[in-house]
């Protein structure tokens, strides 16, 4: 069963279609899926499954997703997600 934090985060990213994410030995890893595509998935390093705040998480997951809807891969997306939040 899925912890709270698990559903809140869960049902914040549903509006991003094709992105999941799921526990990765303690990390938040995001997966993104598209009929006909290759599933890709990449592990948020900095961000720590059940100790991150959830907002955190969902607003990451949005800009990585408007990465994706420019035309960039998951890890890409990651990585310039990564570069505008420092």
């Amino acid at each position: 069963m899925a912890s709270s934090w698990a559903t809140t985060v869960r049902n914040g990213i549903k509006a991003y279609r094709g992105l999941t994410v799921t526990n990765d030995r303690g990390r938040v890893r995001v997966q993104f899926r598209r009929p006909g595509l290759r599933a890709q998935s990449i592990s948020l390093a900095n961000f720590q499954w059940e100790l991150t705040d959830p907002v955190d998480v969902i607003l990451r997951v949005g800009v990585i997703s408007k990465g994706i809807q420019a035309g960039s891969d998951l890890r890409t997306a990651a990585l310039i997600a990564c570069r505008a939040s420092t």
